[in-house]
């Protein structure tokens, strides 16, 4: 006898997660159920509502290895090198998750604040969390001027998601240079504030 073909989470949320971008706030579980091959019941028993299936469809996954590559501590190349290279992975994830975001505010879901509220490190302030932390520590060994590594992460990711931000809400303008040219441009104004002092004389 042939067992019916078993699901993960992932595969199920990835459906979950396409339907709602393209369809709305308001689409069916039954739909999504019938787009993943399994029944309404396997789907709630597996994510109780349809609002924590939207939720977990929607929200960043912690362990994708982008997350794991955002949140790395300097190692030993060019610290500039380390900026572009994260840059390039804050830019795919805004331009991921700008949609998402949208889609969640479209559907009334205040996620943010009841991730918060419930103690829980929400995703902006860990990517926060994550560059001033790496900011903190190129400044410790003396690989960057002593400047104030919050205010430089919020200018970091700020620049990013404007970019992305202008893409997916206006896209009829059009930004100069591809994505790559312009963390590589982000990258090389920053780091001229920052380098250490020896290396700007």
């Amino acid at each position: 006898m042939v067992r019916p073909r078993q699901f993960s989470d992932r595969e199920l949320l990835e459906t979950a997660r396409a339907l709602f971008l393209e369809h709305g706030p308001g689409l069916s579980t039954t739909v999504i159920a019938e787009a993943a091959g399994v029944s309404q019941a396997t789907l709630f028993k597996r994510f109780g509502t349809k609002k924590t299936l939207m939720v977990r469809a929607l929200m960043p996954d912690e362990d994708d290895p982008q997350w794991q590559a955002l949140l790395g501590m300097p190692d030993e190349r060019p610290l500039a090198e380390q900026l572009v290279e994260k840059g390039l992975i804050v830019t795919a994830f805004f331009q991921e998750q700008l949609p998402c975001v949208a889609m969640l505010r479209a559907s009334g879901a205040e996620i943010l604040g009841e991730l918060h509220e419930a103690g829980q490190v929400v995703p902006p302030i860990r990517a926060l969390n994550g560059m001033q932390a790496f900011f903190d520590r190129a400044i410790a060994e003396g690989r960057m001027r002593p400047v104030s590594s919050e205010m430089l992460a919020l200018t970091w990711l700020g620049a990013l998601r404007n970019r992305a931000f202008f893409q997916h809400m206006l896209p009829e303008r059009s930004l100069e240079g591809d994505d790559h040219s312009y963390v590589h441009a982000l990258t090389e104004m920053i780091w001229q504030g920052i380098r250490p002092v020896e290396e700007s004389s």
